[in-house]
């Protein structure tokens, strides 16, 4: 990486919205967490009326020579929501898949209600027969009052042995790499017109994602970049890079888009030749891109490998997710480089594959 101090923040707000949790509907710890970041920066932004944050750099002086991105990633994760308080017990509601033994075995959680207050509690399985809620208990004397909402009980930033272990890596990852590279465009006062986009309710179906596309609140000039971590797979593995994610379970993403980050890893590799960056097709689940391609934009999306998705879906038990930290690295070197690309702009293998093989033809009518 070329800027070691980048990697250096980025870390330091990844930690900074880990300590926040947030579950679909009930992001306004991290929203605001965002929100002060930003706003330290000088970073102008604004909220729409479902409560997604979308922030803005623009250099005024040199934004046309450059094209158009906005980084798209969520603020929540799988957890619980809350529905009922009795006497002695909860019912909650499991919003995102993760482990099924949530519904099997006592799992500790930490709730947080309307008046700021967090109380240690533990699931006790599934209530009544219902496929999605959950009997939960406090463990302190204490009554949560709605809305509430209840995460797992597991660590909030780990940064050790090169890895970042984290309760919500999804999608806290890509909230940090976003704001990162805003930041450092602003401090450079680097040429651009870039945007960073922060969504509500991914978990429980791409909504924020699916209403700022609907509402056409972004420019369809704009080229989207999701930025999330999905779960490892051969070919999209820990350890080996970025993923340029060429689909979801959903969609094939866009090829002019796709082409902005072919471009931006050709550069880096003329200049580190080393550096490992994959390229796969991520099926495990469905992306922010898709909700902006199937609404007529041009997306495509980068993922970190993520071990545990979502705390150990497929999983006997739940536990922190995590990423490789170097894999962060290159993906912020990645997602750096494609601000400074113009869009017309085409790698050597596209303008060779496009270009027309004259000798070569002339070989082929001679056989």
């Amino acid at each position: 990486m070329k800027n070691k101090g980048m990697l250096e923040r980025a870390l330091s707000i990844l930690q900074r919205l880990g300590k926040e949790a947030a579950v679909p509907y009930h992001e306004t710890k991290v929203s605001l967490q965002i929100k002060q970041i930003l706003e330290e920066q000088n970073i102008e932004y604004f909220e729409d009326k479902y409560g997604n944050i979308i922030a803005s750099y623009r250099n005024p002086a040199r934004e046309n020579s450059k094209p158009q991105i906005a980084f798209v990633s969520h603020m929540d994760h799988p957890g619980i929501e809350i529905i009922s308080i009795g006497k002695s017990d909860l019912v909650g509601k499991m919003i995102g898949r993760t482990s099924d033994s949530i519904f099997t075995k006592p799992t500790p959680l930490i709730i947080h209600d309307s008046i700021g207050q967090t109380i240690k509690g533990k699931s006790l399985g599934r209530h009544s027969n219902s496929a999605e809620t959950l009997q939960i208990m406090t463990i302190e004397d204490v009554i949560p009052i709605l809305p509430a909402f209840a995460v797992f009980d597991l660590p909030e930033f780990i940064l050790e042995d090169g890895k970042i272990r984290m309760r919500a890596c999804d999608d806290l990852v890509g909230c940090a790499a976003s704001l990162t590279i805003l930041e450092h465009l602003a401090k450079e006062n680097k040429p651009g017109n870039v945007q960073a986009i922060f969504t509500r309710a991914e978990e429980a179906g791409l909504v924020g994602a699916r209403l700022i596309a609907h509402d056409e609140l972004i420019s369809k000039e704009t080229i989207i970049i999701s930025i999330e971590t999905s779960k490892s797979i051969p070919g999209g593995e820990i350890g080996k890079g970025p993923i340029i994610r060429v689909g979801d379970a959903a969609t094939t993403f866009s090829q002019q888009a796709e082409s902005l980050l072919n471009l931006s890893k050709e550069h880096l590799k003329k200049r580190e030749k080393d550096i490992q960056i994959q390229r796969q097709l991520m099926d495990g689940g469905v992306c922010e891109a898709s909700a902006f391609i199937l609404n007529g934009y041009s997306a495509t999306g980068i993922a970190f490998p993520l071990a545990h998705y979502h705390n150990g879906l497929g999983e006997s038990l739940i536990e922190p997710e995590f990423i490789d930290a170097n894999d962060f690295m290159v993906g912020l070197d990645l997602l750096l480089e494609t601000t400074s690309i113009n869009i017309g702009d085409e790698s050597d293998l596209f303008a060779r594959l496009k270009s027309h093989p004259s000798e070569l033809s002339e070989k082929l009518k001679r056989k």
